[in-house]
């Protein structure tokens, strides 16, 4: 539990649009995409809560309905939520000043897309170290964030590599590999990255005021701002923490979350399913005869599955959904009132609410160089995303790396080779 935790209050910074992680953010900010059947905010706030930590600020704008209506006050989580509006998403470091009449005293300040636990939170707010304090992380993605050099644990500097602009109608593996090769290599001294986690003293809006117009209004800039300015700045270390920057990213994200997953069955398991390892399953779901459970593995409730169907490790499946027979699925995130009809295999994939698949879907994988992977932190193999409310056709195969947007309708026997912007209709 952390120190004076009853005093220090959270702030999530959770107003932006996500634009690289779209389709899966058309209707929602990243913050309320599920990772094992929970929003990632949730996620963090359960971290806070455990931290000791209840008292929280949200900045939203961009899909806040979506946001306010889930967590309201915050009541049944319970902490005490507040929410400031972003209007125009000007950056982080904007975002951190529309809360500045809120707080009185310390604080911590959160991105609202990052995966984190309680114990990254409680080191924060451990006796003896110096007011401001930010996360690091060794990664062996650096070129993807801020990077840190420390000197005596204080952050002496922070390299962020030049990026060319992103178009967002892009946002398949096609285009993501291209930043792999349009990034800029530079010379640096660590691999610890800045994760945007930091504790702060309300001082810190001076220095706000300061920076405004010489750097860039986000927190890296802020955190730069302040060592230029000579201001101390210890580093807490952790080996816990993932961040969603592609599509892909959650997939990294659903795993971790699912590691901690502890055994629940209040659904009914028919005579001859077998469930292996940690498999939760939620209230009104139906496990049906000769299905194969491999855990971690988390399914909702309302959800009808098999029979004969198998599903593999690291995998999570929303409320409502249907999973007929002869389907295998495996290291893939299956959200709310998804159907997948008979004899589909759907691996290292991401299917979006109300996603509709045909007989004999499947999709592919592709192997990712290593060195790209490496450096972009993609897992050796990857499948496809499919945004929401996009019907897929009887025998429809989906290349890996492929993105297919939302509201799409993929024709029978349809082989989708690259990215399907949303709305689309694809035929043979």
């Amino acid at each position: 539990m952390c120190h004076k935790g009853d005093r220090v209050k959270a702030v999530i910074l959770t107003a932006g649009e996500g634009l690289r992680i779209r389709p899966l953010t058309n209707n929602m900010t990243k913050g309320m995409i599920p990772i094992a059947n929970r929003p990632i905010l949730e996620h963090i706030i359960h971290a806070l809560k455990s931290a000791g930590v209840k008292d929280i600020i949200m900045v939203v704008g961009y899909k806040k309905e979506k946001i306010l209506s889930h967590f309201g006050d915050g009541g049944d989580f319970d902490v005490n939520l507040t929410f400031v509006e972003q209007e125009r998403q000007l950056g982080t470091a904007h975002a951190l000043g529309k809360v500045k009449h809120l707080l009185g005293g310390d604080f911590v300040v959160l991105p609202g897309d990052n995966y984190i636990e309680s114990e990254t939170l409680s080191e924060l707010f451990k006796e003896g170290r110096e007011p401001y304090r930010v996360v690091v992380i060794s990664s062996h993605t650096p070129s993807k964030y801020g990077v840190v050099t420390l000197q005596n644990n204080y952050i002496r500097k922070i390299e962020v590599t030049p990026r060319a602009s992103e178009d967002p109608r892009h946002f398949g593996i096609q285009h993501t590999l291209t930043h792999s090769m349009w990034q800029k290599e530079i010379r640096r001294s660590s691999d610890l990255i800045f994760t945007c986690i930091c504790r702060m003293t309300p001082r810190v809006f001076d220095y706000l005021d300061e920076m405004q117009g010489i750097e860039k209004n986000n927190m890296t800039g802020l955190i730069g701002y302040m060592i230029d300015a000579g201001i101390d700045i210890d580093a807490v270390k952790t080996d816990v923490w993932l961040d969603a920057v592609y599509p892909w990213d959650l997939l990294f994200m659903n795993s971790q979350a699912l590691a901690g997953l502890k055994s629940s069955i209040e659904g009914v398991v028919e005579k001859g399913a077998f469930l292996m390892g940690n498999v939760s399953v939620g209230k009104g779901t139906v496990i049906r005869s000769n299905c194969y459970v491999q855990g971690p593995v988390v399914i909702g409730e309302g959800c009808d599955i098999g029979p004969n169907a198998c599903i593999f490790p690291s995998t999570s499946i929303g409320d409502n959904v249907t999973i007929d027979a002869f389907t295998k699925i495996s290291n893939s995130i299956i959200m709310d009132d998804v159907a997948v009809a008979p004899g589909s295999l759907i691996e290292n994939s991401v299917l979006a609410f109300g996603t509709k698949c045909g007989p004999n879907i499947s999709t592919q994988n592709v192997n990712i160089d290593k060195g790209i992977r490496e450096k972009m932190g993609f897992p050796q193999s990857i499948g496809c995303i499919v945004g929401e409310d996009t019907t897929l056709g009887h025998g429809v195969a989906i290349n890996g790396g492929v993105v297919v947007g939302s509201g799409c309708k993929i024709d029978a026997f349809v082989q989708v080779r690259e990215d399907v912007p949303d709305g689309s209709r694809v035929v043979r």
